[in-house]
This record gives structure tokens, C-alpha cells and sequence, in this order.
């Protein structure tokens, strides 16, 4: 045996050294250790996957992995057969659907890739599967939310939804299957078209994620490979495994095919960061972020976080999200309702009512009043909130002036009006504002009506709010405007209603705000007017029952009119401000 002892090998000329000859062994014994000294060429650290990954998984460190993005139509097939088993949501037991063999009733699908749910085994005759958004296990229900969007059907060739969940089409073929391609990532639900999602299961629509080692050491690498050139119809998600990814708290995304990107872990400050040789461009990372807030009354729905302002307060932006992730948020902004005039007073206007369209929160119902308005891009600062009071009511006999109005109600660039005061017939005429309040009536001696207040004042597009109802003679005095119609004239035998208000589901619930108050009464000569939808107050009918009801706080009605023999207005009710944006996905 030859021994050799040498401190350095340095090559004899160039940059190359050359050990042994082809065809030559050299045995390294075991418990020797190869040191890299601060080389900038680590990759005698890296080992490689050797099968190709087509699932979300949790990466091992200083591994390399080689993404299959591509779709392969189909990506994965499953084999359905009906038998007893578990039924989903209802519990118990009954015919189910099993995939390849097993009762699955929570599958995880990845987005872009083509699923196949073949049904050609007889036990599936008579149970058509389908695709819904639904979860309902009435049946009606679970059948509107059926998916058309991604959906390919089979009957011994090319079919549609009608042949393939027709029973006597369906039963009649040979080869049958349905193909699914998740457009979007979220929830899904498989059933039976004829007896429902009980036979399924739930589908979770997800971007393929490599999600980083949770306890990395300094050095810690990482290689993702895109090899099947599609990351940038089907992205890879890096989940970031609770370290930071350049700097931020965030996961990130591959979106261009044939990508690849190496990371290492450098401190708990910077985390994973990038790394090239010299004459390399840094791939791209999307870094998804959503906005995040805090601030007033929190909750959630689903993706959604809401903020709810029912007093002044701080909305506290902390990140401005990313286009991956949110970078807006929805609004309602409503002012304080004006109080009503006092001694058969006119109603008192709705304060302001002004939202956004909500399709950059999840796309719930809002209300007219908010289609085709934009939500707001916020940058990372405090935002300070105003919530607007309700209008207070002046004394009931004697000549005084119109009801107070409301308080404006503020959310960044966004103002509502409060709610103009409704009229006094002794002296004071109804304001504009928000909503208009409502006209007092005239002397019975004069034959002119008496106009309520204007709405929408100051104009903004589309408006905030309505006109007040016109005052008639004989104690008939006009409805307070409300945020989608005016308030009713005074006329006949009756003081006008409140104008109706609208309604939202900015709350993940149907709520409705800005209703006008209706106009105060006089047994002998009128009856009093009711509030509009949305808070609005009734009026006083006198001289039994002579004030008029207070506004709703909180939702920015207008209070009732007083009624005669002294009667006093209610208090306009309190604004609200409501902010709801995406934080997750």
C-alpha cells in the first residue's frame, strides 16, 4: 500500500486536478468528513428526489425535487364503486360512493390537474356522480350548486350532463366516467344526482405546495425544480414551513415553466433567501400576502375577515398584501340619521349610505347602491375611523326649528352625510343631507305643499341617499328619505312613510341600514308614518302616544316625527363602518 501526505493539492497549471485514471477505484473509509470551506459551490450538499413529486409534500432538507406541474389528462383516476358504507355530513349507513376501494370522503384535489371518476363498474348504475359547490343535503340544493365549469362527461364517447345523469342514458353505457379540472382552489362537494352529497364527500382544490423544513439549521438548502414546464398554469406554492422567505413572513410562488430556484436558510431574520452563480438572474417568487388589520369589532367568514366600527376607532393596516394574495378591501360606510321634526315634524333623513360592489372580499350580495363600485388599495398605516352620531330632536311645542341632522360617518376617502333634520311646522323646515328629512306640514290656511329636504347632498356617485317627503295641510307632514327610495308626501289621512333603506351582506348576513323616519301624526287629522326598512323610525302619534321612536343605532335611520299635543322626536340613529377583505386562502 501507497501512502501519500500532503497538506494542499494545487493544480499544475489551469484550475483542473485530475485523481486516477478511467477504470480506477478509490475506497473512502468509513467516518471520514468532507468539509466545504466557505465555497460558493454547495451543491455537494444536495441530494436529489429521485421520483418526480405530483402531490403537496413536506421537503427534507438539502434535498432536491423535480415537480411534475403538467396535467396528463387525466392526472389521477379513480375507480368508483357503490357499496354500504359511512353516508357524509347525515352519518349512519347506506349506499356511498368508494374510491378505488376505499370509503375517501375528503379528497384533496390539486387546481389545473384533470381528476376522472370512472363508473363503469355496475354497481354504480341508477347514482350519477356530480361536482358541487353545495354541501346541502337537501337535495334541490346540492343540485344548483352543480358545477358546468371544468366538467367533461363520457357515455361510450362524448356526452353531456343531461344523457349522463339521466338513469336510463347513464345505466345503458359501458364506459362511463366524469372528468373534473378544478378551475379555482377552494371547496368542492361530490355526490349522486339522484341522491345526493351523502353518497360523497368533501374536495379541497389546492395549488401543489413544497412546504419547507419547519426547523432549519444555517446552510440548510433547498432545490425545486419545475421539470414538466406548466408552473406557470399550475403554480408551485412554497410554503415557508413557520421560517421567513426573503424577509417576510410569507409563502411564495413559482409561476414560469422550466423554473428553478435554490434557497437556503441564512438567520430567523432573512430566513430562506435565493442563491445563483454569478452569471445568474434570481428566479422569480410571487410572495403571497393578504392584507392584514386590526381595528373595531373582529370576525371571520370563511377567507374573509370583517371589521366592525360602531364608534370612532383606528383601522390599523399593517401589510398591504400582494396581487397573489389581497390587496383591497370592501367597505359599507353609513352616517347618523337626522332626528324628526318635533309636533307633527316631518321624518328624519338617513344618514348616508355608501359601499363597495364587495367582488374583492368574496363576492357577496351587496346592494344596489354598491354595483360597479371599486373597492379601496390601502397602503400599510393607521387609518383613523369616524362614526357618525344620530341628529337630537328639538323641544316639542312652540316655534323651533327643524330636527338635528346626523353626523357625517368616515372611512379613509370615503365620506357619508349624515341625515337631514325633518321639518317643524311652527317654524323650522326640513335640511338636506345623507337622505332628506321630511317636509312639515303647512298652515291649513295655506294650499302649498311644503318640500322636504334634499338627499345625496353633498353629490356623490351613485348617490347615498334620497329626497324627504313632501308636507300636505291637515297635520299630514312627509316621510323621512331613506338610502334606496324617498320618503312618502304627506297626503289623505296620512303622514308620510319613511323611505326604504338597503340592504347588504357585507356581514355575511342580510342586514339592512338607512332607513328614513316617518313623519309625526295627529289623531283628529292624520296618521303617523311608519320608518323605512333599515332603522328607520315610526312617528308620534298624538296626542295618545305623541313622541316618535328613536332611530336604530347602528344603522343610520332617521327618527320618527313627533306627534301633536307637544309631541317630541326620537334621536336619529348612530352610523356604522364595516371593512371586510380576504387574509387567507
Amino acid at each position: 500500500m501507497t501512502t501519500i501526505k500532503v497538506d494542499k493539492i494545487t493544480p499544475g497549471s489551469g484550475t483542473t486536478t485530475t485523481l486516477g485514471d478511467s477504470g480506477d477505484t478509490f475506497t473512502i473509509p468509513a467516518g471520514v468528513t468532507f468539509t466545504n470551506s466557505g465555497s460558493t459551490n454547495m451543491g455537494d450538499q444536495i441530494t436529489y428526489c429521485s421520483t418526480t413529486k405530483s402531490a403537496s409534500f413536506t421537503a427534507v432538507a438539502n434535498k432536491g425535487y423535480f415537480i411534475n406541474t403538467s396535467d396528463a389528462s387525466p392526472f389521477l383516476n379513480y375507480a368508483v364503486t357503490v357499496a354500504s358504507g359511512t353516508l357524509y355530513s347525515v352519518g349512519g349507513t347506506g349506499n356511498a360512493y368508494f374510491l378505488d376501494g376505499s370509503r375517501n370522503m375528503a379528497l384533496t384535489l390539486l387546481k389545473g390537474r384533470t381528476y376522472r371518476f370512472t363508473q363503469s363498474d355496475n354497481t354504480n348504475d341508477s347514482h350519477p356522480l356530480i361536482i358541487s359547490t353545495s354541501n346541502s343535503t337537501t337535495l334541490s340544493t346540492f343540485l344548483a350548486g352543480m358545477v358546468s365549469s371544468g366538467i367533461t362527461y363520457y357515455l361510450d364517447g362524448s356526452s353531456n350532463h343531461t344523457d349522463y345523469h339521466n338513469t336510463t342514458t347513464f345505466n345503458a353505457a359501458t364506459t362511463r366516467y366524469i372528468e373534473f379540472q378544478p378551475q379555482t382552489t377552494g371547496t368542492f362537494y361530490f355526490g349522486c344526482y339522484i341522491h345526493g352529497v351523502q353518497m360523497g364527500g368533501a374536495i379541497t382544490s389546492q395549488e401543489l405546495t413544497v412546504t419547507l423544513p419547519s426547523s432549519p439549521t444555517v446552510g440548510t438548502e433547498m432545490i425545486i425544480i419545475d421539470s414538466s414546464g406548466s408552473a406557470s398554469t399550475n403554480n408551485i406554492v412554497i410554503g415557508r414551513g413557520g421560517s421567513k422567505i426573503k424577509g417576510l413572513c410569507a409563502c411564495a410562488t413559482l409561476k414560469t415553466d422550466r423554473v428553478g430556484v435554490r434557497l437556503i436558510y441564512s438567520d430567523a431574520s432573512q430566513g430562506w433567501v435565493t442563491i445563483t452563480s454569478a452569471n445568474e438572474t434570481a428566479p422569480v417568487m410571487d410572495q403571497t400576502l393578504y392584507v392584514t388589520a386590526t381595528g373595531g369589532t373582529e370576525t371571520t367568514s370563511g377567507d374573509y375577515r370583517i371589521h366592525t366600527f360602531y364608534s370612532d376607532g383606528n383601522f390599523i393596516v399593517s401589510c398591504a398584501g400582494t396581487p397573489s394574495g389581497s390587496t383591497a378591501v370592501d367597505y359599507l360606510v353609513v352616517a347618523g340619521g337626522g332626528a324628526g321634526g318635533s309636533n307633527i315634524g316631518g321624518g328624519g333623513g338617513a344618514g348616508g349610505f355608501r359601499e363597495s360592489s364587495g367582488t374583492s372580499s368574496g363576492s357577496y350580495t351587496a346592494s344596489p347602491l354598491g354595483a360597479c363600485v371599486s373597492s379601496l388599495t390601502l397602503t400599510a398605516q393607521t387609518y383613523p375611523i369616524t362614526v357618525g352620531g344620530g341628529g337630537t330632536a328639538t323641544p316639542g311645542p312652540g316655534a323651533q326649528p327643524a330636527g338635528g341632522s346626523g353626523s357625517n360617518s368616515i372611512f379613509s376617502t370615503i365620506t357619508s352625510a349624515g341625515g337631514g333634520g325633518g321639518g317643524n311646522p311652527q317654524n323650522g323646515s326640513a335640511t338636506s343631507g345623507g337622505s332628506g328629512g321630511g317636509g312639515r306640514t303647512c298652515d291649513p290656511a295655506s294650499s302649498n305643499p311644503i318640500a322636504g329636504g334634499s338627499g345625496n347632498t353633498p353629490p356623490v356617485t351613485p348617490p347615498q341617499g334620497s329626497n324627504g317627503g313632501t308636507g300636505a295641510t291637515s297635520a299630514r307632514s312627509g316621510g323621512g328619505g331613506g338610502a334606496t327610495a324617498v320618503g312618502a308626501n304627506g297626503s289623505g289621512s296620512c303622514s308620510g312613510d319613511g323611505g326604504a333603506g338597503a340592504t347588504t351582506n357585507i356581514s355575511a348576513s342580510p342586514v339592512a341600514y338607512a332607513g328614513g323616519g316617518g313623519g309625526g301624526g295627529f289623531t283628529c287629522y292624520s296618521t303617523a308614518g311608519t320608518g323605512g326598512t333599515g332603522g328607520g323610525g315610526n312617528g308620534g302619534q298624538g296626542p295618545a302616544s305623541p313622541a316618535g321612536s328613536n332611530g336604530t343605532a347602528n344603522r343610520g335611520g332617521g327618527s320618527g316625527g313627533g306627534g301633536s299635543a307637544s309631541g317630541v322626536a326620537g334621536t336619529g340613529g348612530s352610523g356604522v363602518v364595516i371593512i371586510r377583505y380576504k387574509y387567507q386562502n
